[in-house]
């Protein structure tokens, strides 16, 4: 429980001082169909219109598809979060599910960078390449990731879910009321090679 609580507060420290420095990386703006390819990873985000919502889904990609038997993580613009496991055929097995109350391009991103869009005139849906590197935390937790939440110009929306995705791992986790990383719903490990 304490690696948990020590693992939640770097997670919160990570996304606070991102937000420090997001003047200093670009923001990408994404329309359905677009893609995310992170640099230096095997992470591939694609936006999508699934089920009549748009969203963001992220997976680890080798040569053109997603990686068999590893987990993708998904979130909409309404706040379903989701969390899978590619199967041999390139679908998704769905490991965890929560909802709260053209032509493509394909972006290079780096750490530091921002992507997503604009839900409404309040809320955003957006994601940023993080790089932790804190050896506080275990090693699973440790590298470049995509993080993605929703949120207002400046903190997470209070309450609701995120999704975290990288070579090693991939999971949900909360925000509490007072928007502050608390738990990680769901947490599973990449599989090797």
């Amino acid at each position: 429980m304490k690696r948990a609580m020590v693992v939640v507060a770097l997670v919160v420290a990570a996304v606070q001082v991102a937000g420090a420095s997001a003047a200093a990386k670009k923001s990408i703006p994404l329309k359905v169909g677009d893609a995310i390819d992170v640099v230096g990873t095997k992470i591939a985000c694609f936006a999508i219109n699934s089920n009549a919502k748009d969203g963001i889904a992220c997976v680890l990609w080798r040569g053109s598809k997603a990686m068999t038997e590893s987990y993708g993580v998904g979130l909409a613009v309404e706040g379903t979060v989701t969390l899978t496991k590619i199967k041999a055929d390139g679908t998704g097995a769905p490991v965890f599910k929560r909802k709260p109350q053209s032509r493509q391009t394909v972006y290079k991103a780096g750490v530091g960078d921002l992507f997503g869009w604009q839900i409404d005139n309040n809320v955003s849906l957006g994601c940023r390449v993080l790089n932790v590197t804190s050896t506080l935390v275990g090693a699973v937790y440790r590298g470049v990731k995509v993080s993605c939440w929703r949120a207002t110009a400046t903190t997470p929306l209070p309450g609701t879910y995120g999704v975290s995705i990288s070579d090693k791992m991939a999971g949900v986790f909360r925000f509490d009321a007072k928007g502050r990383v608390t738990t990680w719903g769901v947490m599973r490990r990449q599989p090797t090679g």
